[in-house]
């Protein structure tokens, strides 16, 4: 997504606003598709469509290549995928990213996925 502008999300439905508090973006060509969630307790990423396992393990070997840890994951359901990655910044804050997504047929008829990105001080 780094070649894309990230927008306001102007199209998101009244029936799935942002968390209180938080701010709607899109990647300008992902509008509808992919819906970012900025606020105080950190960066939500929820998309659909996208094939989830692949998906994770370029997010997680470009992670891996800047310092962050995979934690053992616990067994998940076929279909299902869920990762945990951390690492701790100059500064001593800690930054923990969570993956988890369902591939077709796990629990509907698309894939879905997401991230929760937080951070905390030290």
């Amino acid at each position: 997504m780094s070649t894309y502008r990230i927008l306001r999300d102007t199209i998101r439905s009244t029936a799935r606003p942002p968390k209180p508090g938080y701010s709607a973006w899109a990647p300008g060509l992902g509008q509808g598709v992919v819906e970012i969630e900025d606020g105080p307790g950190g960066c939500d990423v929820a998309a659909h469509g996208a094939p989830v396992e692949t998906t994770f393990n370029i997010v997680i070997a470009s992670l891996r290549a800047k310092g962050y840890a995979l934690a053992p994951a616990a067994p998940s359901q076929p279909k299902s995928f869920s990762h945990d990655l951390r690492t701790k910044t100059a500064n001593g804050r800690s930054v923990r990213v969570v993956l988890t997504g369902h591939e077709p047929g796990a629990s509907s008829q698309f894939s879905g996925l997401s991230a929760a990105i937080t951070s905390t001080a030290p």
